[in-house]
């Protein structure tokens, strides 16, 4: 295969892939919290997590038949307004992930992700990823509440590039604990890439790399 042919099949995919992404994404997974005792972590791939389930309204009391302190209840909101658009996904079970892997929650960064812990916690963390692929230093907000919707505290936590998109560990700890937080990621950065499900991306990687091999193989002829 010629260089000029190589480029032409690699180029056309990226083009047309690019143009297929609407908007900035974000892939949630690895929920562990501590109230009373460290719990978790929720990896989504949980009998209680079926494939396409909606985070918003979604309740767990046991996971894996073992017993939570309290039921674990999410809520997904856009614009303050209840959401569907954040679901159970195993589209990129495939792809190598440093903070994230198997089943997990994906769904658009304009929204809101709300967790109540049903009890006092005093940590809570989770590995997230952005279809970006530059460092981003204000990726991922989480703001603390107590029991009565008071502001216990919030962080704020950077994400940069690992191997296919820019990852990132959330969380927040507090002595004085919370009842519940809200996870808010970065709803616009630069160079976002196909947010794509795990088949896609890796039918595009695998193009995208056997046209580079063919190069390669050519630049060595």
């Amino acid at each position: 295969m010629s260089r000029m042919r190589a480029v032409m099949i690699a180029v056309p995919m990226l083009a047309i892939v690019s143009v297929a992404s609407a908007q900035e994404r974000f892939l949630f997974d690895n929920l562990a919290y501590t109230a009373a005792s460290p719990r978790g972590p929720v990896t989504f791939s949980e009998t209680q997590f079926p494939t396409g389930t909606v985070l918003n309204g979604k309740s767990v009391s046991a996971l894996n038949a073992v017993a939570l302190p309290a039921a674990l209840a999410f809520t997904f909101k856009v614009y303050d307004m209840p959401s569907s658009d954040a679901t159970v996904t195993d589209d990129f079970d495939l792809l190598p992930f440093f903070n994230l892997d198997g089943d997990m929650v994906e769904g658009t960064t304009g929204g809101v992700i709300g967790i109540n812990f049903g009890t006092t916690a005093t940590s809570v963390s989770f590995g997230f990823a952005l279809n970006n692929i530059e460092s981003i230093a204000s990726a991922c907000t989480v703001t603390a509440f107590d029991s009565s919707g008071n502001v216990v505290g919030s962080s704020t936590t950077s994400a940069d590039p690992v191997v296919v998109y820019t990852e990132g560990e959330g969380g927040f700890a507090s002595t004085a604990g919370f009842r519940r937080i809200e996870v808010k990621f970065a709803s616009s950065f630069p160079d976002r890439i196909p947010a794509l499900s795990g088949w896609g991306l890796a039918v595009l990687v695998g193009l995208v790399g056997l046209a580079g091999a063919a190069l390669l193989r050519r630049g060595c002829a």
